[in-house]
């Protein structure tokens, strides 16, 4: 019967056989204009049964893309909108990883938006705005992102889940990595001070990553010995807590409260702790973090040949990553060296 309604398709040359056993609507004109025409509750009908089987054939160990899953789920109407949600965020933590960025953001508004159908939990809504907001950060969507974070906020203070508050606080003052944050910015600082002050004692982790990211946040704007007293809080905290990540974040905020001539040594140290761990965790990111660092420090030194072995260093980890918020130093760095040559 199938065999028989493809080669009618064919006949009137709707479809095109693309390779054996593959059929192909001739244009993507000709493939909407069918399908607007079949009754919307039909198309939710067929678009649950294809879910339903791509889920069954994934769950049997079957190699099935999780976006196509989500694809037909999220097409199915509010009955499928829970398995929807969760192939939607499978397929946003998949593109994330993939470095498609856009793809992310894609699919984890699909999932916000079932959750949202659903009516889900603040706490569950709040994580989806979590994913959403970093995963606008990585495409490039500055004000879309700390929309994300902010609502984030929001369901987090409903939930009544303090360190989901923290990690959108975290996430507003520059992504959970905090690469660059802005400064002389209110909203993020009331928003780490509201996440500081709620944070129980046993979240050592969060407590330190937003004690370190307040001491940056206050630039130009707390005094230079209450920065730095903030920040060694949150590396003392850090240490004790035993982890590697949250570290090397507290390690970067007490290089950047201790600028200056005085403390080259101690920051260049610090650098090379930062760059360890990132080679430890194998995250590129706390990498090159260090290697910022480590270029200030040295420059500093009058080690411009360190500088530079750092700048190609962090110039071949920051390509892999194919993020604007890394490349643009490169560039930068390049024509700063140039200058300084008389090129």
């Amino acid at each position: 019967e199938l065999a028989g309604a493809l080669a009618a398709g064919r006949d009137t040359s709707l479809l095109q056989l693309a390779e054996p056993g593959e059929d192909r609507f001739r244009h993507d004109l000709v493939r909407d204009a069918i399908y607007d025409s079949i009754p919307a509750d039909v198309r939710e009908d067929l678009h649950t049964r294809a879910g339903g089987v791509l889920a069954s054939l994934a769950g049997r160990g079957r190699d099935v893309d999780d976006a196509e899953v989500a694809y037909h789920l999220a097409r199915a109407g509010t009955a499928a909108a829970g398995p929807a949600a969760e192939y939607a965020r499978r397929a946003g933590d998949r593109a994330l990883a993939a470095l498609a960025f856009e793809d992310a953001v894609h699919w984890y508004e699909r999932a916000a938006a079932s959750l949202a159908a659903l009516r889900a939990g603040d706490d569950e809504q709040a994580r989806a705005a979590l994913r959403l907001g970093t995963a606008r950060l990585a495409a490039g969507d500055l004000d879309g992102g700390r929309a994300g974070f902010r609502q984030a906020a929001e369901r987090a203070r409903r939930a009544r889940r303090p360190d989901l508050l923290a990690r959108a606080a975290l996430g507003l003052g520059g992504g959970p990595a905090g690469f660059e944050v802005g400064l002389l910015d209110g909203e993020q600082i009331s928003l780490l001070e509201e996440a500081r002050s709620v944070l129980p004692d046993g979240q050592g982790t969060l407590i330190a990553l937003v004690t370190a990211r307040l001491s940056i946040a206050s630039t130009l704007l707390l005094p230079e010995a209450r920065r730095l007293e903030l920040a060694t809080e949150a590396v003392r905290q850090a240490r004790s807590a035993g982890d590697d990540a949250t570290l090397a974040a507290t390690l970067a905020a007490l290089c950047d409260a201790i600028a200056g001539p005085e403390h080259i040594d101690d920051r260049a140290g610090m650098a090379a702790e930062i760059i360890d761990l990132g080679a430890t965790l194998r995250d590129p990111r706390i990498e090159l973090l260090g290697r910022r660092l480590a270029v200030v420090a040295l420059l500093e030194r009058g080690d411009v040949a360190g500088a530079d072995r750092q700048i190609q260093a962090f110039a071949t980890t920051a390509g892999a990553l194919r993020r604007p918020v890394y490349s643009w130093y490169v560039p930068l760095w390049r024509a700063m060296r140039a200058t300084m040559d008389g090129r």
